[in-house]
């Protein structure tokens, strides 16, 4: 046990004149685990027995944790135990939190069981008063019979590293609010939904599409109220959806038509007359993420998935194919076959698998 002179003398002044520990167990007790310091700045730890609502009016029931000299107790992680002058051993068995009046864990005496709250107070009581050496002690943690509160509803969010693609202009709102159309009371329908105005017009990708997979119980609050977090809440937070500028080939955004050949019907190739720039802004939006509440009186959890479908490959083929159609654009290739004037490109996309995604 503790062996400085100052506690010696501090513990026997207040085993005379405070009440032990009662024989049965008080509703009203309170148990608190403080760490206190003298005159000098000494530490020492200790467990202080209250009949009642601790207060400096009153005079505890101290008993001594053994600890290293001048140093406090480690009261989380690990038992820790004090024994008071009726014999009586209290053990506490607590976790580290930071939340004042959080619970911290579970403690007991021979008489019964006892909650253990984070409640720092400074200078709660002097142990020892009148003596050569008293302690200034701070409450840590109050022990007592309080009930342990009901662990309050959480929901848990997890989002994967994966992001999908699409040509900017749509709110990360627009992905999430058609939950509501495919959902019930407890599960939700799992089609894909189709969100206009995301895919690539240049390039023929097909528009993006959001899956949700939901369950919830039977009276629909649960799934209701995370899909309202992921609407209201989710939808808003600045990293679900990017947008930047990315550098891309320029394309041609309009064509004329062009003259046809002489005697034929019709044109074989036309002519552009409006190219693309050398940047587009693209929109990235997390493509999957998971809710679930816990503590709760129901279960639930929403999940969604997005898919930006890659642009097709026979629409990479046929503009290629258009491109050089154009008879204006490449007056080389006559040079090429030997000067013999104006050569008529004509090209044509001989994919057979079209128009199978890439």
């Amino acid at each position: 046990m503790f062996s400085s002179t100052f506690a010696l003398l501090a513990f026997s002044t207040l085993a005379s004149a405070s009440p032990l520990l009662t024989s049965r167990a008080n509703q009203n007790e309170h148990v608190i685990l403080a760490n206190c310091l003298d005159a000098s700045g000494h530490r020492v730890s200790e467990m202080a027995y209250f009949s009642a609502i601790p207060s400096s009016n009153l005079s505890p029931t101290v008993a001594y944790v053994n600890t290293p000299a001048n140093t406090f107790a480690t009261w989380e992680g690990a038992k820790v135990s004090a024994t008071f002058p009726d014999g009586d051993t209290f053990t506490s068995n607590l976790l580290q939190v930071s939340t004042v009046g959080a619970y911290a864990g579970p403690a007991s005496n021979a008489y019964g069981p006892f909650n253990c709250f984070y409640n720092p107070i400074s200078n709660l009581f002097i142990d020892g008063p009148g003596t050569p050496l008293p302690l200034k002690c701070s409450q840590v943690y109050d022990c007592s019979h309080a009930p342990v509160p009901a662990p309050k509803p959480t929901v848990e969010y997890f989002f994967t590293s994966d992001v999908a693609a699409f040509d900017a202009g749509v709110t990360a709102r627009t992905f999430f609010e058609p939950i509501f159309q495919h959902m019930s009371a407890t599960a939700c329908d799992g089609n894909k939904v189709t969100i206009p105005n995301t895919g690539d017009l240049p390039t023929g990708a097909a528009d993006c599409y959001i899956v949700f997979t939901c369950a919830g119980g039977p009276s629909g609050k649960i799934l209701n109220s995370l899909a309202t977090a992921l609407v209201e809440v989710v939808s808003t937070l600045p990293s679900i959806l990017v947008t930047k500028s990315v550098p891309i080939t320029p394309y041609c955004l309009k064509y004329a038509p062009n003259v046809g050949l002489a005697g034929g019907s019709g044109s074989f190739g036309t002519q552009c007359i409006e190219m693309s720039g050398n940047t587009k802004q693209v929109s990235y939006i997390q493509s999957h993420m998971s809710m679930d509440i816990i503590n709760y009186s129901e279960g639930g959890n929403l999940e969604y998935q997005i898919t930006c479908p890659a642009p097709p490959r026979c629409q990479f083929c046929d503009q290629t194919a258009t491109e050089l159609d154009v008879v204006s654009k490449f007056p080389v290739i006559g040079g090429i076959f030997g000067g013999i004037g104006e050569v008529i490109n004509y090209a044509s996309c001989k994919n057979s698998n079209c128009p199978e995604p890439l």
